[in-house]
């Protein structure tokens, strides 16, 4: 299996697998705007747009139940936890595993 750095989730629930290293633009391409982090309990970050509540995107229901946040909207990506040097590390096996069962 070829190593998964990240997967979107878009709002109204479809979700790619990423097999690529994602860089900034990568995230703010996938959720539309600037980007905000949303540390997820395995370690795992979850980005949205950091103004989806102002200008009323709508729910991410994944997004939620991932990072067990109530409250967020819009596109969404994860990628793995943050190594030493701030480079995210591929997505944790808890999530790949969750996001593809």
């Amino acid at each position: 299996m070829d190593t998964i750095y990240g997967a979107t989730i878009t709002a109204r629930g479809d979700m790619t697998l990423l097999t690529e290293p994602v860089v900034y633009q990568t995230m703010s391409d996938a959720v539309g705007g600037y980007i905000e982090g949303v540390g997820c309990p395995n370690g795992d970050v979850l980005y949205v747009n950091e103004e989806g509540l102002l200008i009323g995107l709508e729910r991410n229901i994944g997004a939620m139940l991932l990072a067990q946040h109530p409250h967020l909207v819009g596109d969404a990506i994860m990628v793995g936890p943050v190594d030493d040097e701030g480079e995210h590390l591929p997505l944790t096996a808890a999530a790949v595993k969750f996001l593809t069962t």
